[in-house]
């Protein structure tokens, strides 16, 4: 069976039918969904709340059990909306360390990678 997809996904008020349709929404559609809310001073700056989030950009952790970590972000899980911070590590039964992955709202974006000049 094919997954189902509809641009008009936002339309509908049933939560299971927005669920889906994000779920099965492709790649460059998921990419759009990983954004995070800027820190007050790059919301001055930039004179916007949100940014997409990139590889190099330094956050902060607001939810969870990390609370309070700020790192770089390391890699980008677009398809499951997660994205993996510098210092943000579970330990594994066996004793070994873990990335332990992060939904793009539980962060706020303190610095960004100004490194291609088209993004600022």
């Amino acid at each position: 069976m094919t997954k189902q997809y509809s641009k008009q996904w936002n339309t509908s008020t049933k939560p299971a039918k927005q669920r889906k349709y994000r779920d099965n929404a492709p790649l460059h559609v998921k990419d759009k969904f990983l954004n995070a809310r800027l820190s007050d001073g790059l919301q001055e700056e930039h004179d916007t709340k949100k940014a997409r989030i990139r590889k190099g950009d330094t956050v902060r952790v607001e939810r969870g059990d990390h609370k309070g970590t700020v790192g770089d972000v390391k890699d980008i899980d677009r398809s499951r909306e997660r994205i993996t911070i510098e210092g943000v590590e579970t330990e594994k039964i066996d004793g070994s360390a873990a990335q332990y992955p992060i939904h793009p709202s539980n962060v706020t974006i303190t610095d960004l990678d100004d490194t291609d000049d088209t993004r600022l």
